[in-house]
């Protein structure tokens, strides 16, 4: 009795606030989003504390309650009301966990969901709900993968990761294409990068033990965003001015992945973040977005923890080496000296031309300049432990000489072409 009558105020809240929509929409707005709150508690309780309902009914009920939400939000044009039916569309699985033995019923409909939500991207710039599905989809993905995921169920979660991938890609590309020149928002940026970045490394549990694996998903993912940007730049070349700079980093870093993977090597999730942390940076030094530059700094920390991880994992001696921690160490120390590059020329650029803007000045220049020995240290220590490990002790002198002499000979010609005189130093 004591629910009966919740459910009924919660529904009664609803109805105050739709009639009252014109007259004070933001009030309006705000009763409706305590009546459809109110409702996912009551349902949720009836459930979980008193035993009312069975899962299958109170599942149907919190979609049906999520489905409301939605078209109220359509109706009025109020965003507060599509995030919260767009939670409890999202949890609705965790309260009610109907589909809790069934991994192909849970991703189909968090596949439905995340369909509904490209389709509110069609009318509606709501960004929030973009980030909002981004985030709940790879976190629970990830949750089912650490827990449950079996190599046996590859064929059936495969398809589901690749569709999740092509939503969170198409849906940055679909804003552009509605004719955007302004800069990429910080929320499609998140999507953007972050998309790739999570179903990269998913995919990486997925294919962990198949011989090549890696290698093919990062050459697939590269020819899937050459191919893109090719196609914006064809039929709506003004989108391509948009983000199709981006774009073509991204496949540029997973053609350069693709190339240590086709060695069969799976140690390389610290190279992906660094990868993706240049590209990031890059990105947010052309568009002066100082966010997007910190996330890229960020990630190169990020990265180099990671490939001491996989180094520890490892069976190592004393001094660092194998083959997947020098492929490593060479890709993150690239990563590290693109970053203190771009940083270089950027804040030379702007200062000359006196640039308004947020891109990188003198002083944060100066700092990431740091970022050059970060990743030499990373590519010495490596090689140091190659040349133990590979070399004739009676040879390691020369060798050693040889290494230090051909890695400066290297920095010196591209710094000197490039005008980077930290570089050269």
């Amino acid at each position: 009795l004591r629910l009966g009558f919740a459910a009924m105020l919660g529904l009664l809240l609803v109805v105050v606030g739709y009639w009252q929509r014109r007259y004070r929409p933001e009030f309006a707005a705000t009763l409706q989003g305590g009546g459809i709150a109110t409702m996912y508690l009551v349902v949720f309780f009836a459930l979980q504390s008193y035993g009312l309902l069975g899962a299958a009914p109170a599942f149907a009920l919190l979609v049906a309650i999520a489905l409301l939400a939605a078209a109220l939000a359509l109706v009025q044009n109020a965003i507060s009301l599509a995030v919260i039916g767009q939670l409890g569309g999202f949890a609705a699985p965790l309260l009610a966990p109907v589909a809790g033995e069934s991994h192909l019923a849970l991703f189909s409909y968090y596949l439905l969901l995340n369909l509904f939500i490209v389709g509110i991207a069609h009318f509606k710039a709501w960004r929030m709900l973009n980030l909002i599905g981004f985030v709940f989809t790879f976190c629970i993905a990830s949750t089912w993968g650490v827990l449950r995921y079996r190599p046996d169920q590859f064929a059936t979660t495969e398809p589901f990761l690749i569709a999740f991938f092509l939503i969170y890609l198409a849906i940055p590309v679909l804003f552009a294409l509605r004719g955007d020149d302004k800069p990429v928002p910080w929320m499609d940026r998140t999507l953007l990068f972050g998309a790739p970045l999570a179903s990269l490394l998913l995919q990486y549990a997925l294919v962990v033990d198949m011989p090549f694996g890696m290698f093919w998903s990062a050459a697939g993912l590269a020819i899937i965003y050459f191919s893109l940007v090719d196609l914006l730049r064809r039929f709506a070349p003004e989108a391509a001015g948009a983000l199709g700079d981006e774009l073509l980093a991204i496949g540029v870093g997973f053609a350069t992945l693709a190339v240590p993977y086709a060695f069969d090597n799976h140690h390389l999730t610290g190279a992906v973040w660094a990868v993706e942390g240049a590209t990031l940076y890059w990105a947010g030094a052309r568009r002066q977005q100082w966010l997007t530059r910190t996330a890229g700094v960020a990630l190169q920390g990020l990265a180099g923890i990671a490939v001491l991880l996989e180094l520890m994992r490892g069976e190592v001696g004393p001094i660092p080496s194998g083959s997947g921690y020098l492929a490593a160490s060479a890709i993150l120390c690239l990563a590290a000296l693109l970053i203190a590059r771009t940083a270089h020329w950027y804040s030379n650029t702007d200062s000359q031309h006196r640039r308004p803007g947020k891109g990188p000045g003198q002083r944060e220049a100066a700092w990431l300049q740091a970022l050059i020995g970060w990743g030499l240290l990373f590519w010495i220590s490596a090689g140091v432990g190659e040349i133990a490990r590979l070399v004739p002790p009676g040879l390691e002198p020369g060798a050693l000489l040889l290494f230090f002499a051909l890695s400066a000979l290297l920095l010196e010609f591209v710094a000197s072409a490039g005008r980077w005189l930290p570089g050269r130093y």
